[in-house]
């Protein structure tokens, strides 16, 4: 595990971070997260209470100013904070772009998506670029919300929302 600057990192309570991850600056990790293998944590991320992120994800922060040829190459600059809502889960070697600045609350993003703009709460998400397949349902939400609430494992609603999906499949 690397972290470019550990004064600026934030850990909450029951974070796991699983080895070969990169951690950049003013990154927040709130209570029980959970970050897979080789991950990339780009500058300026938060990680809300009980997010989950499999292995090889990769939350992208920098860009470069492509509209001018000269600065294609130059500095790079940040494009702002990027929150990763309560709950949600990121799986394998998903990629979230900087423009992106938000993943709702309770989010599912689907193995090898690339994240191209803001995802909703409560959403199934995959693809390249990754769009909404499937919004859950109200007993499904209030079932993801009442996990959250009171702060059992990531892996338990991300069950529940799993067999939830094959039911209305």
């Amino acid at each position: 595990m690397r972290f470019a600057d550990r004064k600026t990192v934030a850990l909450g309570r029951w974070v796991r971070l699983r080895c070969g991850t990169q951690v950049l600056k003013n990154i927040r990790f709130s209570d029980n997260v959970f970050v897979g293998r080789c991950c990339d944590i780009g500058n300026d991320t938060i990680l809300e209470r009980n997010t989950s992120l499999a292995d090889y994800v990769c939350i992208l922060s920098d860009t470069h100013d492509f509209d001018d040829p000269c600065k294609r190459a130059g500095k790079m600059y940040s494009s702002g904070t990027t929150v990763i809502g309560e709950g949600a889960w990121l799986g394998y070697r998903v990629i979230v772009l900087p423009q992106v600045k938000s993943i709702g609350r309770g989010a599912v993003i689907g193995a090898g998506s690339v994240v191209t703009k803001d995802i909703p709460d409560h959403v199934v998400a995959v693809g390249n670029p990754a769009r909404v397949i499937h919004k859950l349902n109200e007993e499904t939400i209030d079932k993801t919300d009442d996990t959250l609430q009171y702060g059992k494992e990531t892996i338990e609603t991300a069950l529940l929302i799993d067999s939830l999906s094959r039911e209305t499949a």
